[in-house]
């Protein structure tokens, strides 16, 4: 007998796990003007993966530069 595959959305946990749901998520925010949104989700993952203080430390302030400060250009 045939199987009927039904086909359905991912859900939020699949899309912030895998990186090709993550590159389809990031061109719908960039229609909807809020790409920086998946930007700094993403940088918030690399964050996690350092393992050092001084490491931590160095890419915390990227990540302020980038989108919290006053002046950040996203």
């Amino acid at each position: 007998s045939a199987t009927l595959l039904v086909s359905r959305e991912p859900d939020i946990e699949e899309v912030k796990n895998n990186k090709k749901y993550r590159k389809h998520f990031r061109s719908f925010c960039a229609t909807e003007w809020s790409a920086e949104n998946i930007d700094f989700f993403e940088k918030v993952l690399e964050y996690k993966t350092l393992t050092t203080v001084e490491e931590r430390y160095k890419f915390a302030k990227v990540i302020y530069d980038e989108f919290l400060a006053e002046e950040a250009p996203k």
